[in-house]
Formats: structure tokens, C-alpha cells, sequence
């Protein structure tokens, strides 16, 4: 890669060492800058993420708020026509016995959707929040809690649980955010493997392993 200095015969063994030990601690620093670049590059990587993040959530919020809302005008509404309904035969099979029985779980089921939309959002929003280097602790039952939200789609074709057999008091001395994303991975790869499964299953247990560990399973 080039000289790094030069040494004049006949060659005095001091300036030899003098010269090598020189080398050693350039190549350490230059090692240590690299180093700081890189983790400089990915909290870079991290922000724009976070930023990214942000304005999703933001983007999504927005119309689902309408949702919701709109929700509860159309909730209002069917209550008020219950009593003008009921002066109208329903034969099994018309169009008024459907309506009957399916308006009330089509608006339920509406309602569950939108309020997972927003659940995601909030995950989205804590998300972007979020200083990895700033967080020491964090509660290991909320974070299962937020990795099982994030693979809704994927874990609720299935049978998932999760046992805390801890006794409590879990909260462990780690970023939540890391944490979140080893468990999503984890849990991912599980409903994965099922694939096949006669009875699919995902179960997540957590127990003490000894005085200040727990172990998740």
C-alpha cells in the first residue's frame, strides 16, 4: 500500500522497534476510526429509519382515524333502526335476516381491524422514539407483547401463548428495541417451521435462570 517511512543501513535496531511500535499505533487508531464510521454510518441509518417511521405512522394514522370514526356514526345508526326493523318480517335466507345477523360482526370485526392498525402505529411511533443507546432497561413481558403484535398476521393462523413462569418482575437490563427485534426474528422463523404442522403451535415460555437471569424459551 506505499511506504510507511523508511530506515537507513546500517540498521540500528532501536529505530527498527521505534518504527514498528510507530506502525502499531497508526494501524490501531486508523482501526479505531474505521471502527467509529461505521457505527456513526449505521445511528445515521437508524435516524432515517426512525424518520421514516414517523411519517408512516403518521400517513396511516390519519385515515384510520376516519375510520374509526365512521365506525361509531354507523354503530349509532344500526342501533336506531333496530326498532324500525322489527316491524318487518325476516324469513330465514333474506336479505334483512343476513343483514341482521351478519351488520353487528361485520362492524365489530371493522373495529378490530382499525384498532390494530393503531396498535401498529403506536409500535410504528415508539419505534422512531426510540434511543438504543439511551435505553438500559426495558420490560421483557411488554416487548413479547409488541413482537407478537408485529407478526400478528403470521402467529394468529395459529395456536400462540406464552407462560410466564418468572414469578414477575422482568425487567432486564437491555435495549427493548434490540430485544423486540431478536424476538420478531425468533418468532418469525417459529411460525415458519410450522408450516406442515397438523395442529400448528408457537409457544413462548419465560423462566427465572437463577438470582438476576431469565430465560426465554
Amino acid at each position: 500500500q506505499g511506504a510507511f517511512g523508511y530506515l537507513l543501513n546500517p540498521i540500528v535496531p532501536e529505530q527498527l522497534s521505534w518504527l514498528i511500535g510507530r506502525l502499531q499505533r497508526e494501524r490501531a487508531l486508523r482501526e479505531r476510526v474505521e471502527a467509529e464510521q461505521r457505527r456513526l454510518a449505521h445511528a445515521q441509518r437508524l435516524a432515517k429509519l426512525g424518520t421514516l417511521a414517523s411519517g408512516i405512522a403518521h400517513e396511516i394514522n390519519n385515515p384510520n382515524c376516519f375510520v374509526l370514526g365512521n365506525i361509531d356514526v354507523l354503530e349509532k345508526i344500526w342501533k336506531r333502526l333496530q326498532p324500525e326493523l322489527a316491524a318487518f318480517p325476516a324469513a330465514e335466507g333474506s336479505a334483512l335476516a343476513l343483514a341482521r345477523r351478519e351488520v353487528p360482526e361485520i362492524l365489530d370485526e371493522m373495529r378490530s381491524g382499525s384498532s390494530r392498525i393503531a396498535h401498529i402505529v403506536r409500535s410504528l411511533s415508539l419505534y422512531a422514539r426510540r434511543d438504543p443507546e439511551a435505553e438500559s432497561e426495558s420490560d421483557l413481558a411488554e416487548v413479547i407483547e409488541e413482537a407478537a403484535a408485529m407478526l400478528r398476521n403470521k402467529l394468529g393462523v395459529l395456536e400462540f401463548s406464552v407462560m410466564d413462569e418468572s414469578g414477575g418482575g422482568n425487567r432486564i437490563a437491555m435495549s427493548a428495541m434490540d430485544l423486540e427485534q431478536v424476538l420478531v426474528n425468533l418468532l418469525s422463523n417459529a411460525a415458519d417451521a410450522t408450516t406442515g404442522c397438523r395442529k400448528p403451535a408457537v409457544s413462548v415460555r419465560v423462566r427465572r435462570a437463577g438470582e438476576s437471569h431469565l430465560r426465554v424459551e
